[in-house]
């Protein structure tokens, strides 16, 4: 599976374009990979949120699978409900 992999270790209100931007490489078929991601706020959930629906538009994309997702920026993601839209996996020395 091809990844888009983040380049930004904080995602929030000041880097929320530059997210937005990157986020547009996303095709369908194509993994987010969190590697180097340790915050998320929900000015990057937003952006998260505002692809996936394009996807969804436009291709049908139903869920997005997140990868190497650090344990607190994936507790974000459930908190807020989106775990239906988005396929989280942890990064596997969190993953428990």
């Amino acid at each position: 599976m091809n990844a888009l992999v983040l380049r930004e270790t904080e995602y929030d209100i000041y880097t929320r374009d530059a997210l937005a931007q990157e986020l547009e490489s996303l095709a369908p078929g194509m993994a987010i990979d969190f590697r180097n991601v340790r915050y998320l706020d929900s000015s990057g959930i937003g952006a998260l949120v505002v692809r996936a629906r394009q996807l969804r538009d436009s291709d049908g994309i139903t869920s997005i699978p997140l990868i190497n997702v650090a344990s607190a920026v994936g507790r974000i993601i459930t908190i807020a409900g989106l775990d239906a839209l988005f396929e989280i996996t942890l990064r596997p020395e969190q993953a428990v």
